[in-house]
């Protein structure tokens, strides 16, 4: 398999459509060794926000919509949508063949308990949590364009009254506060992703927290999630989902994690080919050496903050234009 450095500027987020698994890497393609710097904070979508959880959720997790490789949004779970002529409401039918699993006996294959359809209510359950104000989500503010968002964060709303409904096990409505032309690709991110409520509350707050108290709806699911801050060989192992509808279009079979603390370490597996492909926000020159491929990306975002305290830009319409 060939290998590839990325090398990104300013700001990353890796997202990929591999996996990896055996105890060697012999060339096959069954298994994917890849890196994670620094151990995954959290696999809960809603308020995951650092890079290694999300690159693991988004290998874990599939939802409504997602971005193709020109970075346009396309159908994922949702089978078609229809957004009124206001802007105000969005109406999405969703695809009957997706299906939460969670190998409970480690043989790796699904079995009858192991897993079951994925729903409407578990985005209206999803997005409940993001708001509810005891979730402490620093991505809702993402979303506030969704009606009654902002009253629930304030606390002057229940969860319950957000504006997303079912209207069946496989119809999902979002109602807006105002328009929003960026709204579906919002719900490409990670906390548009589904939530089955019973489970979360069978993991007794310990959501996303350890192997035992995730689930998984999209390509992989886990197998090991190893880390001990005090030892090395930390390691997170993800398996093809073979309940997955999509299964034989992923490849390969599975997805291996090293977890490193230091950037330096893992510049160093890839260079002893203990790595397929790494992230990095620095350039390594020893990548000059070997006939490596690797793409660089630039990613800057840009903002003006005004004092509203100055005599001029006290108008908010000025600010505003």
């Amino acid at each position: 398999m060939k290998k590839s450095a990325l090398i990104l500027a300013l700001a990353f987020l890796m997202s990929f459509s591999v996996s990896c698994g055996s105890d060697t890497n012999d060339g096959s393609g069954e298994m994917f060794d890849a890196s994670l710097y620094k151990n995954p904070q959290s696999l809960d979508p809603q308020i995951a926000d650092d890079v290694s959880s999300r690159t693991v959720i988004s290998n874990m997790f599939s939802g409504l919509l997602a971005l193709d490789s020109e970075g346009s949004v396309i159908n994922d779970n949702a089978e078609s949508y229809e957004i009124s002529a206001d802007g105000l409401s969005y109406t999405f039918r969703l695809r009957k063949d997706n299906y939460w699993f969670r190998d409970i006996d480690g043989d790796e294959d699904y079995s009858e308990g192991e897993y079951f359809p994925v729903t409407a209510h578990d985005y209206v359950f999803a997005f409940q949590r993001l708001f509810n104000p005891e979730t402490r989500s620093e991505l809702a503010g993402n979303f506030i364009c969704i009606k009654n968002s902002e009253k629930i964060m304030a606390g002057k709303l229940s969860p319950e009254e957000i504006g997303v409904y079912a209207e069946d096990d496989y119809t999902l409505v979002f109602n807006l506060e105002h328009s929003s032309a960026d709204f579906l690709k919002l719900l490409t991110t990670t906390p548009a992703l589904p939530c089955n409520e019973e489970f979360f509350y069978s993991t007794k707050g310990r959501y996303g927290l350890d192997e035992d108290s995730v689930i998984s709806n999209g390509a992989f699911f886990m197998r090991q999630w190893f880390y001990d801050p005090y030892g090395s060989h930390n390691i997170l192992y993800m398996k093809r989902n073979s309940v997955n509808s999509q299964y034989d279009k992923v490849y390969p079979s599975y997805l291996s994690f090293s977890i490193e603390d230091s950037q330096e370490d893992i510049n160093s597996e890839f260079i002893s080919s203990d790595l397929d492909c790494i992230s990095t926000l620095e350039f390594d020159n020893r990548f000059e050496k070997k006939k490596y491929s690797y793409d660089a990306y630039r990613s800057i975002t840009l903002g003006i903050i005004f004092n509203p305290e100055d005599e001029i830009y006290s108008n908010e319409n000025l600010r505003k234009a």
